[in-house]
């Protein structure tokens, strides 16, 4: 029977937390045996001085992450709130529950509710987003510093040293505590922490088999805007207590956030709102980002919150094709960076050697990237069709990106894997209902695309009809270019597909190939790119854990804050 170690903070919320986390996992893997381990946080052993004070990032996460990073526990259980975004090295989010209630509760001696509290009252709470949202709507109140777990914060106030205090309604909820509940706080008083009332649960990376069976605990639309929330906070350069409300959900189909930032040396809150896609759900918390600092900037004058740029002096190389290579370059410039374009590739539209099959004759049409739905539908326009003919087979994206692109188009994906490799996607095909026999697929692809996913499908007895609408190409690179790069001297180049590892090094030839993945961080968007990177002899890659460009983004910071500099 394989065995689980949890590991869990000691208090009774936290453990209340993992008993729940591990209950449920354990109804989706019953021959599980599970164990916990509780683990001493930094915040448990100094609880007389404020959070904001204490002046680390995961103050109650790091001893456990610690712990799971040297193999003394197999998974993390931790309220979302208290992750930092920044992910250690080796780590990975693999799980995040059905979230609880999001916002606070108003807790008053007696029940006294918030309006009916005399001037003056004292209101115990160690939160600097409570405090400043609170005080812009009662500034006659008094805020007073309150620590301990619940029950003791509770009893405090029982004992009149509060008149009211602030908790959140997802602990009160889970401890069984509701009943000392006044009054919810209502969004239009105060927003909640990013990530409040959800649960994150970590593993390591190197563990896929664990990280795949924790994955089936996740919550979709909770995932959706805890991934929107903790984007705005990275925006923010978030991590280092700055006091941020917000509240992410899903409304009639739409990703909703609601921000407030706090300016502790004003008081003033400022606020600012954004709906859309939810597979737009981190661009979305990013946009927010830039609503608040933009107002921040003209409340204060000034243009630094924490660390809103943390690419800052950083040289990075993006090799990916010039049409793709926008987004890239955009996001790693506004952390900072100083982009380096090296395009080595590109893609080129090609006609499908065979008639394409009617959508009658099609039960689903997998898309494997977003060059490979841009190069279809370029086709299909091209023969006086269009994608939305087919608007009756059910989609397959393999990943965010490349579900935007096809509701661009006015369709909707049914269906989308956990993790954007091919392995992964084959597994979730093999959910449907019915099996994967007798149903008919049609893979619009590249001429590079890997043989695993057509003939998995043959072999599992599915009809699949392949259509080779583009070649990736390597293109030729200015020696200029090439020289100027060198002279750069780049802190770190980034691989987003195997082709562009080895356009790249052929441009380069062996010998400033081998100087650079000596002297410069190699960034790969996932296992298959950092295979090809292996064969071309490069020994330490950095490899992001969600294969993505915003997972590649998210790694490089990481790297950017735990490396030195690699120029000398």
């Amino acid at each position: 029977m394989q065995k689980v170690v949890f590991g869990s903070r000691g208090s009774d919320l936290a453990l209340t937390q993992t008993r729940k986390v591990i209950a449920d996992f354990q109804v989706l893997f019953p021959d599980v045996h599970a164990e916990i381990k509780t683990i001493r946080s930094k915040g448990d052993d100094i609880v007389d001085v404020p959070i904001a004070k204490i002046g680390t990032k995961g103050v109650f996460t790091k001893e456990i992450e610690t712990a799971l990073l040297a193999g003394e526990i197999d998974v993390a259980v931790h309220s979302l709130k208290d992750l930092p975004t920044d992910m250690p090295e080796g780590l990975m989010l693999a799980a995040i529950p059905k979230r609880e209630n999001p916002y606070d509760a108003w807790l008053g001696r007696e029940h006294v509710a918030l309006e009916d509290l005399p001037e003056g009252a004292r209101v115990g709470t160690s939160s600097e987003r409570r405090r400043l949202q609170l005080l812009a709507y009662r500034p006659d109140l008094q805020l007073v510093d309150v620590r301990g777990n619940v029950q003791t914060r509770i009893d405090k106030m029982r004992d009149g040293q509060y008149d009211a205090i602030i908790l959140a309604m997802a602990g009160l909820h889970r401890l069984g505590l509701e009943h000392e509940i006044t009054h919810p706080m209502t969004p239009d008083i105060m927003l909640p922490a990013v990530g409040q009332g959800a649960l994150g649960i970590q593993c390591r990376a190197e563990d896929t088999a664990l990280a795949e069976m924790l994955a089936a605990m996740t919550h979709p639309d909770t995932r959706d805007a805890v991934y929107a929330e903790r984007a705005l906070l990275r925006g923010l350069g978030g991590g280092c207590q700055t006091p941020v409300g917000v509240a992410a959900s899903m409304v009639s189909g739409a990703l909703q956030i609601r921000a407030v930032l706090c300016i502790p040396e004003t008081g003033n809150v400022l606020h600012a709102d954004i709906q859309g896609l939810r597979e737009e759900a981190e661009q979305l918390g990013k946009k927010v980002a830039e609503q608040l600092i933009a107002k921040m900037r003209d409340a204060r004058g000034d243009v630094v919150i924490c660390d809103d740029q943390p690419l800052r002096d950083r040289r990075v190389v993006v090799t990916r094709a010039r049409e793709q290579a926008g987004k890239l370059a955009d996001a790693l410039a506004a952390l900072g960076a100083e982009v380096l374009e090296v395009p080595c590739i590109q893609t080129v539209p090609i006609p499908c050697q065979e008639p394409l099959p009617s959508p009658e004759e099609v039960d689903w049409i997998v898309f494997t990237s977003v060059n490979g739905v841009r190069h279809f539908q370029t086709q299909l326009e091209q023969a006086g069709s269009t994608l939305t003919n087919y608007a009756a087979c059910s989609l397959c994206a393999i990943g965010p990106a490349t579900a935007k692109a096809l509701n661009e188009l006015g369709l909707t994906v049914s269906l989308s894997p956990p993790e954007y490799v091919a392995e992964v996607l084959l597994d979730t095909l093999k959910t449907l209902e019915g099996g994967l026999a007798g149903k008919r697929f049609l893979l619009p692809r590249g001429n590079l695309a890997r043989d695993f996913l057509p003939e998995a499908l043959r072999e599992a007895g599915a009809r699949v009809h392949e259509c080779v609408v583009y070649e990736t190409r390597s293109c030729q690179v200015p020696r200029d270019s090439i020289q100027a790069m060198l002279h750069a001297r780049p802190d770190a180049i980034t691989f987003t597909s195997a082709s562009s590892a080895q356009a790249f090094r052929n441009a380069l030839g062996e010998s400033e190939w081998q100087h650079l993945i000596r002297n410069s961080a190699i960034v790969s968007i996932g296992p298959k790119t950092s295979e090809a990177l292996g064969t071309l002899g490069v020994d330490t890659i950095v490899q992001a854990t969600q294969y993505d460009i915003p997972g590649l983004v998210e790694v490089l910071i990481q790297w950017s804050r735990n490396a030195k500099s690699t120029r000398t």
